[in-house]
């Protein structure tokens, strides 16, 4: 029976997109991806090894994470394989008429087609010159073992296509001995192997993944190979999942501080022949961002809603396939929406003076969300030069015009001094349930306010205040102006006075209370910008795992300087608190150097 032929592969971590085709070929070790990074030549030998088991070491570095693995796994009738490559050879007791005879045990039923004698290659002959004397392997006739006996099989190395399991090769020169003929055999002998090897059956890590009956996986490695001979026979296998299972097993057995990991994988035939593995790993790396002094842990205290942005830039990064992380917080139930916007205007300002109300539209986009309102916010400041001024005021109900005061709804006086804008919380004397968007009886709202869920009347108690306006629609699926309109002197209302170079302004508003149990607001949104992809999460104080990955790779950019541009881990908050980004992973294809 042959041995086991170890061809050890070094698999350097590959990115998923240009991973590298690893494995053994005719001409040398060929290891890379699709340009050749190392090749060493050698010399091909006339005789091609059989072989009914080869093995290889598949490598990753410890910050790897596998995407796939692929295996073409070829397996080739043999024309000319070595002798000692498929059987042992052992001097013999000749057969009455014959002077010497060696055995040959393939160690298995084995389908032979004819031996060969190699003597007479070129690199043989040259040999021979030099060393002198005769090369012919002097067979003079081969008899297989029946099981009980000797039969005779051929007389010279020639027969026809038969399966034995040993062979006795016999020769009637008187001045030869059995010794000398199995070294010849060792030396020179060569056998047809006209069958490509069956039964074949693919190990990872000792375990049985794949066997022949299976067949090929869809897809195709880089670079795909072809069965040398019409008989020949090549499948593509994917056993990605017993190969990660495999590296996870290896990673749980290593030495602390090992930095990379090793996999046997090995291909077993029923019976020997030109076997060919070529494995195809794609991965890619993992980064554990450190948070400079910190370390794994990074803490930020929210004072108001907004963003909070945090560099996970890995190095040499070509592109960023996934974040996650362990992600911790304390915040209440009260939310704000939007976090972020709506996008403030300097063309305008809207002053809040004594004697002078101003009614602001609440978004149903926006309130419909809540179960209850606790206020809302403003862009507010003090105008230049003035001391600035208290802002007060009340919720009324919205129908065909501004209605009844709500329950609850009356505005707690805020004082506004600082000369510039900040996002101001007029709270509610109680929380405030609105009104259903259509009343179950009565007219439907006015055309023009069904956008709105609720109208907030505002006046300055004493001095002036400046609000901020916006150009974002009402409408606005996310961050919408609000409608602005003035009271007038009889009691009703008027819409602003609309200043036609700017288009029309609304407030710039946000709502804050407690969303409808319906509507759920999380208290972050976790985004990588540059991709779509978005996580809600609503961290406590035990860990959330968080796992965010991106639909399309975010490529790594890098400018004229050199500058790369830095990957984000984006935070939108919908609530004050704190939020705790511990042990951030970046998983990312890496730039080959």
């Amino acid at each position: 029976m042959a041995a086991a032929v170890t061809r050890p592969v070094a698999v350097a971590t590959q990115a998923l997109a240009g991973a590298g085709l690893f494995g053994v070929s005719g001409g040398g070790h060929h290891i890379g991806t699709r340009r050749v990074i190392h090749f060493v030549p050698h010399t091909v030998p006339a005789a091609v090894p059989a072989e009914s088991v080869l093995e290889t070491d598949l490598e990753l570095t410890a910050d790897a994470r596998l995407k796939a693995a692929l295996f073409e796994v070829i397996a080739d009738p043999v024309v000319s394989a070595p002798l000692t490559s498929v059987a042992t050879i052992r001097a013999s007791t000749p057969l009455p008429g014959f002077k010497a005879a060696a055995t040959i045990d393939f160690g298995r039923l084995v389908t032979i087609g004819g031996l060969v004698d190699s003597s007479e290659s070129p690199d043989v002959l040259t040999a021979v010159s030099v060393t002198g004397g005769a090369v012919s392997l002097g067979v003079d006739a081969v008899h297989r073992w029946t099981g009980t006996d000797w039969a005779a099989l051929a007389t010279g190395l020639e027969f026809a296509e038969t399966a034995a399991e040993r062979l006795l090769v016999l020769t009637s020169d008187a001045g030869d001995d059995s010794h000398a003929l199995a070294g010849r055999l060792a030396a020179f002998g060569h056998v047809r192997l006209p069958a490509a090897p069956s039964s074949l059956e693919l190990l990872v890590d000792g375990r049985t993944v794949w066997f022949e009956r299976q067949g090929s996986s869809a897809g195709d490695v880089d670079d795909p190979s072809a069965p040398s001979t019409t008989a020949g026979v090549r499948y593509l296998v994917d056993r990605t999942d017993a190969v990660r299972e495999a590296f996870d097993r290896a990673a749980a057995a290593a030495a602390s501080g090992d930095d990379t990991l090793t996999v046997r994988v090995a291909l077993r035939a029923a019976a020997p022949g030109a076997l060919r593995l070529t494995p195809q790993l794609r991965s890619l790396r993992v980064d554990t961002h450190i948070f400079g002094p910190d370390g794994l842990v990074h803490t930020v205290d929210l004072a108001e809603e907004g963003v909070v942005d945090v560099d996970v830039t890995p190095p040499q990064a070509l592109a960023v396939h996934e974040v996650a992380l362990v992600v911790r917080g304390r915040f209440g139930p009260e939310r704000v929406l939007p976090p972020v916007g709506p996008t403030p205007s300097d063309a305008a300002r809207l002053v809040l003076a004594v004697g002078r109300s101003v009614l602001v539209g609440l978004p149903r986009t926006l309130a419909a969300r809540f179960g209850t309102l606790s206020g809302v916010r403003l862009l507010l400041r003090a105008p230049d030069g003035g001391q600035g001024g208290q802002v007060t005021g009340r919720l009324l109900a919205a129908s065909d015009r501004p209605g009844d005061p709500l329950d609850g709804g009356d505005v707690t006086p805020v004082t506004v001094s600082a000369p510039s804008f900040a996002w101001f919380t007029l709270p509610f004397t109680a929380p405030v349930i609105l009104p259903p968007a259509t009343p179950p009886s009565g007219p439907a709202p006015a055309k023009g306010d069904v956008e709105v869920a609720a109208w907030l009347e505002l006046q300055a108690g004493y001095g002036e205040v400046e609000c901020a306006l916006t150009s974002a629609s009402p409408t606005h699926p996310s961050a919408p102006g609000a409608v602005l309109r003035r009271r007038l002197s009889g009691g009703g209302t008027g819409a602003l006075s609309e200043i036609p170079a700017l288009g029309p302004l609304h407030a710039a508003l946000r709502v804050v209370g407690l969303p409808d149990r319906d509507h759920a607001v999380p208290a972050a949104v976790l985004a990588v910008p540059g991709t779509p992809d978005v996580l809600d999460v609503n961290p406590g104080g035990d860990d959330l795992d968080a796992r965010l990955t991106l639909a399309s790779p975010l490529p790594v950019s890098t400018g004229l300087g050199g500058g790369v541009t830095p990957v984000l881990l984006r935070a939108t908050c919908a609530a004050t608190g704190s939020l705790t980004f511990d042990t951030v992973r970046v998983t990312y294809r890496r730039a080959e150097s």
